[in-house]
């Protein structure tokens, strides 16, 4: 609640701003120029420039929308800004300029020529904003999946590096050495594991590594119960286990760096 009032607030206020600006605006245009003086280009001035203030404070408008927020990569909003603000800049100047020179260029076809282009230029330019949005948003949404999915295969390797601390007296002490350094090295590289995203070939090796973390996690939980003729064999096993999941996380490492 705490965090929508003030977006809320912030929006109400500059729709009200809007309002009271499009008032003016109107008014003004109205009232310092002569109705039998108006030029042609009267009403289309007009709703131009009502269209760049819905522009600019729409802008304004739109960051105090959660959900605009959510829908936008946060280092493309001055990307947006300074687009709009120059849009609406070099707009405001076509017009003034148009309204000094009208009188010597009795034209139209400058004006509207200027206008066209520049909001031409104006809807490729946001378009290819919208369209970085999209696949920036996407990848990191993806990035966010990957990162979620390493914190929580690096609990579990954590989770089987401390069972395996209870379980030093079922094995001899050379053997619980070689494999407690193993599995120290393997739960300590998730503490500098980055995320990769958009690539199939370390998905499929981090499918590989979850499965065999998971896989370790059991083999360890079942040292402690283990039959004694069968000890050696889960021994076996883990070290297989965790020199392969180390093996993984090297070759997803050199794709990372690639």
């Amino acid at each position: 609640m705490l965090n929508k009032e003030p977006s809320k607030t912030a929006l109400l206020i500059t729709i009200g701003l809007f309002v009271v600006t499009l008032i003016v605006t109107v008014w003004l245009f109205h009232y310092l120029s002569n109705p039998q003086a108006r030029s042609e280009t009267f009403g289309f001035t007009l709703a131009f420039v009502c269209f760049l203030e819905f522009l600019s404070f729409g802008y304004f408008a739109a960051l105090s929308i959660p959900s605009f927020r959510k829908s936008v990569v946060w280092a493309l909003y001055p990307a947006i800004g300074i687009i709009v603000g120059s849009y609406v800049v070099v707009s405001v100047a076509t017009v003034i300029g148009h309204s000094f020179f009208s009188t010597i260029v009795s034209s139209p076809k400058p004006y509207f020529t200027a206008v066209v282009i520049e909001s031409v230029v104006f809807l490729i330019v946001s378009g290819s904003v919208i369209v970085l949005n999209v696949y920036k948003k996407a990848e990191d949404i993806s990035m966010e999946k990957e990162r979620t999915s390493l914190v929580r295969t690096g609990v579990i390797a954590e989770e089987a590096y401390q069972n395996l601390l209870k379980c030093r007296d079922f094995l001899d002490i050379q053997t619980y050495r070689n494999v407690e350094q193993d599995v120290r090295k393997l739960k300590e590289k998730f503490q500098f594991c980055t995320p990769f995203g958009r690539s199939d070939a370390v998905a499929g090796i981090e499918a590989d590594i979850q499965d065999q973390i998971a896989s370790l996690s059991v083999l360890i939980t079942d040292i402690s119960s283990a039959p004694e003729g069968k000890l050696e064999a889960t021994v076996e096993k883990i070290k297989h286990i965790t020199v392969t999941a180390l093996q993984a996380m090297e070759r997803r490492e050199k794709l990372l760096i690639k």
